[in-house]
């Protein structure tokens, strides 16, 4: 520098000095010489690629961020894709000690990217529990950051159902998360249980009953949870739905000819879980006159 370097000059790469620093000392007199800590190259920032070095994370690191923030560096900047670096943090479990340092230096939690994510949304497609945790309880207003959905109608409680997150549903629903938010299929977070149904989801399925979710409810598909239930011939969410209020003989908007009875698996021969599930329908008063003509002749 003090034969005429340029500061800010960029490699082959495109990054400054500042940008690849993994020294908080070193970060510091760079800056005192000059360096910009809110220089974009490639999109990005100093500030912004800190993350890049989490993944191999040892207290250092943190330094750079504090020495970067200390000296005006933004927070809030973004990267190509809109992302800030409370995003990207937040889908990293190894970052969950600089979420209250970004935060306490404005990081804004409802910030969304070019998809309408929020640093909630990440933290919860990746299961990073603890990253969760921390947000929520960041928040001045829990519902209004819970709730947000991105540009595809998804909230960070579907993404979690998606993810079977228990814990993280949980954890959403203890903070407000509507359970009855339609994305821009209709679906909401317990139609999404359904279409993502596996042995483990039983438990995700009564937490987002307790939570008050609409039994008959239908997506833009005209299918309520009961009739994607039938149609896999699910045995314990098609009990747990009668038991908590399912129409039997709701008809689908999209095919009135159809009501959930209508869409158990028209197999060859009937199997027992079909015949039990069939037996329940009738004993709520399901009419037969919606069953498959082949599942009836069977069952006579």
């Amino acid at each position: 520098l003090d034969t005429g370097a340029n500061v800010n000059g960029s490699d082959s790469a495109g990054q400054t000095p500042l940008e690849v620093s993994k020294d908080g000392n070193v970060a510091s007199f760079l800056i005192r010489r000059g360096a910009n800590v809110n220089q974009i190259s490639k999109n990005s920032t100093p500030l912004l690629n800190t993350i890049k070095y989490f993944y191999n994370y040892d207290s250092s690191h943190t330094e750079v961020l504090e020495v970067l923030l200390e000296n005006g560096a933004s927070v809030n900047a973004r990267n190509d894709e809109h992302k800030t670096l409370l995003m990207l943090a937040a889908s990293n479990g190894k970052c969950k000690s600089i979420l209250p340092l970004l935060l306490d230096y404005g990081a804004n939690l409802n910030d969304q990217d070019n998809k309408g994510n929020t640093a909630l949304t990440h933290a919860v497609s990746k299961g990073c529990s603890q990253n969760v945790s921390k947000l929520l309880q960041s928040a001045k207003n829990t519902n209004d950051l819970v709730n947000v959905q991105n540009h595809e109608g998804l909230s960070a409680l579907m993404f979690a159902v998606k993810e079977r997150g228990l814990n993280i549903i949980q954890d959403l629903v203890d903070h407000g998360a509507d359970v009855n938010i339609k994305d821009v299929n209709g679906n909401t977070a317990l139609l999404h249980a359904l279409t993502h149904y596996i042995e483990q989801t039983k438990e995700i399925i009564t937490t987002l009953f307790k939570a008050g979710s609409n039994v008959n409810c239908q997506n833009n598909d005209g299918l309520s949870p009961l009739m994607l239930a039938s149609s896999e011939c699910l045995l314990y969410p098609i009990s747990v739905l009668l038991d908590s209020g399912a129409d039997v003989n709701a008809v689908s908007m999209k095919d009135n000819t159809k009501t959930a009875i209508s869409f158990f698996p028209c197999e060859h021969y009937l199997k027992r879980d079909e015949i039990i599930c069939i037996e329940a329908f009738v004993e709520r008063g399901a009419s037969m006159s919606y069953l498959n003509p082949h599942l009836f002749h069977q069952i006579m």
